[in-house]
């Protein structure tokens, strides 16, 4: 098994000694790595500039994705929408599927269709 393997399987371990050796290693390979990616990586590069010198340009920070992201926008989008039979949304940048996912647990009724990065489609009509 490869150490990013070994790493992926004890970030979420039901060990805290293996989560904050899991957390040290991947801050190692960060520091480590970062010089090179700043040179090597065009979008790197990019995201490290906007974050750092253009910070209100910035909408989403991070290329992580998850399930239920946006708790709080959802809900009040839910009461705003509430009784809507027709409800049709686009989920545009929704990443590798989480956030259509958690479009259909708030609007169980809507169709729903995500699109994202490169045009793959997630969709969940």
């Amino acid at each position: 098994m490869g150490l990013r393997q070994t790493l992926r399987e004890y970030r979420y371990s039901e060990s805290r000694t293996l989560r904050f050796a899991n957390m040290l290693a991947r801050g190692v390979y960060h520091c480590i790595s970062a010089p090179f990616r700043l040179c090597l990586d065009g979008g790197y590069r990019s995201a490290l500039f906007l974050r750092f010198f253009r910070a209100e340009d910035l909408q989403q920070s991070t290329v992580l994705t998850k399930m239920n992201r946006y708790p709080e926008i959802f809900s009040v989008c839910r009461g705003y929408f509430k009784g809507r039979p027709d409800l049709r949304i686009l989920s545009y940048g929704c990443a590798t599927g989480e956030e259509v996912l958690s479009l259909r647990g708030a609007f169980p009724s809507a169709f729903i269709v995500g699109v994202a990065e490169r045009g793959a489609e997630a969709s969940s009509g």
